[in-house]
């Protein structure tokens, strides 16, 4: 939403963005595996919810033109944070099911983690629109309603910027070809009263994705609290285990 709504790239440009996140997260996948083995879920949690904190407050800071490569580098560190966090998380889980009922414990896993997920996007969507005026809301309409009408090609517009295009100049096609059609200093006024409301819009988006990231940053340091009671270094760790049963490491 930030990257193509507000930022106006392609969603071909912020699929490419993402990846700053899937890149380091699988890597980091791999270490934290050949990491487990020896030390336990519990540092592994400890240090990527950290990460995870800190980079959650980053990205509750930023703003209408923060850099992208600033962004980036953000995303990236979020990776490695999965990375050690996300699987690490559901071998400790899958740890304490006996064996015989891995199955059922598997399953009921990842039902329950996109169900969860499925309920905190939508309550996160919830806040984020929450902040919006009913004004903005209905101007952010308008702006849909607008570039729906428009070419694949002129429909890239983002409302806090446009690449390649001016700031007062940064207006969705179709109110330039309206605009384009009225006298000239009616035009300029109708133009100026747009870039305003485009900028009002662009502020509230920012406050409510601020107060969604704020959301989740507690959340990040929940469950690092919750880590912090796993098994492993510094306390004893006999290796991974199934109903209690400990296996060598590797398996």
């Amino acid at each position: 939403i930030y990257l193509q709504a507000m930022r106006g790239r392609t969603a071909l440009e912020s699929g490419l963005i993402l990846l700053a996140v899937a890149i380091p997260s699988g890597i980091m996948v791999q270490i934290a595996g050949r990491l487990y083995d020896r030390i336990g879920p519990r540092m592994l949690i400890i240090v990527g919810f950290i990460i995870l904190c800190i980079n959650t407050w980053q990205l509750s800071l930023i703003e209408a033109l923060t850099p992208i490569p600033y962004i980036i580098f953000l995303l990236a560190l979020r990776g490695v944070a999965v990375g050690m966090t996300l699987q690490t998380t559901f071998t400790t889980a899958l740890g304490a099911v006996p064996r015989d009922l891995l199955p059922r414990g598997s399953s009921l896993q990842n039902s329950t983690r996109f169900v969860v997920q499925a309920v905190s996007v939508a309550a996160l969507a919830t806040v984020l629109t929450s902040t919006l005026s009913p004004e903005v809301r209905a101007m952010q309409d308008q702006f849909r309603n607008a570039q729906a009408t428009e070419t694949a090609q002129t429909a890239r517009f983002g409302i806090c910027e446009t690449p390649g295009v001016a700031a007062e100049e940064n207006i969705p096609e179709a109110a330039r070809a309206q605009f384009s059609a009225l006298p000239a200093d009616q035009a300029t006024i109708a133009q100026q009263k747009l870039v305003a409301g485009l900028q009002a819009v662009c502020s509230e988006n920012i406050n409510g994705f601020e107060k969604t990231y704020r959301i989740t940053f507690y959340a990040s340091v929940l469950a690092l609290i919750i880590g912090a009671f796993l098994p492993g270094w510094p306390g004893r760790w006999l290796g991974r285990s199934v109903g209690g049963v400990p296996a060598s490491a590797g398996h």
